[in-house]
């Protein structure tokens, strides 16, 4: 399984999918996004937000409050309804100033 793929210019894309066996994998790609401010990588981690694992969803959750990624407001509203990531997407809706939420 590739979980970045490099293109010559030096950019790089996430490979991660919800259809891989292991959550750890995918969890850890999404810290190194955020340490690395990969922020091409938003929509890749808005799909993690349809994750199985709550712990991917919830690193997804912190990654998109960092990057401060408005275009994430109405999967994490869906996320509300979540009990395992519903915190995390409430915080992450308040620091977006995602007033739809209310």
């Amino acid at each position: 399984m590739n979980i970045v793929t490099f293109s010559p210019g030096g950019n790089f894309t996430p490979t991660a999918r919800n259809t891989d066996r292991n959550s750890n994998i995918r969890n850890e790609i999404v810290v190194t996004l955020r340490e690395f401010e990969a922020r091409e990588a938003i929509p890749k981690l808005i799909e993690l937000l349809d994750d199985t694992d709550p712990n991917v969803k919830i690193q997804a959750t912190v990654a998109l409050r960092e990057f401060e990624a408005k275009e994430a407001i109405p999967k994490l509203i869906e996320l509300l309804d979540d009990k395992d990531v519903r915190v995390a997407a409430a915080f992450t809706l308040g620091y977006l100033g995602a007033r739809e939420a209310i």
